[in-house]
């Protein structure tokens, strides 16, 4: 991981008082658990977060700045562009505020600009 990521991550860690790399770390490990259950597991192996999407979600909690919502983001972005497909369930995903996120304006708006410019 490049220092410009570290960077961004250090200063969500240090703002939200969280350790951002060990909340990924254990949604990455939940997706991996759910992927398991699915026979047909075509288009559901891009479940690790790579650097551009670390900028994703540095990019939405910069300017959405809403806090504490760290895996909301996460869902987020897995269910807008890495596994369309997947099925967050709310026992396992903390989803409560994920339809609050996406009734943001600036949400979609900040996806479908990050996205438009990868394609």
């Amino acid at each position: 991981m490049n220092n410009h990521i570290i960077s961004l991550i250090d200063e969500i860690d240090t703002a939200e008082n969280v350790k951002v790399k060990h909340i990924i770390d254990k949604f990455e490990k939940k997706v991996k658990q759910g992927i398991n259950t699915y026979v047909d597991k075509s288009g559901l192996d891009d479940y690790k977060m790579n650097e551009y999407d670390y900028i994703v979600l540095y990019t939405l909690w910069k300017t959405i700045n809403i806090s504490k919502y760290i895996e909301e983001y996460l869902i987020i972005i897995y269910s807008y562009y890495k596994l369309e497909d997947f099925y967050f369930s709310s026992y396992k995903f903390k989803t409560k505020n994920v339809l609050n996120l996406l009734d943001n304006r600036k949400t979609t708006i900040v996806l479908n600009i990050l996205i438009n410019n990868i394609i």
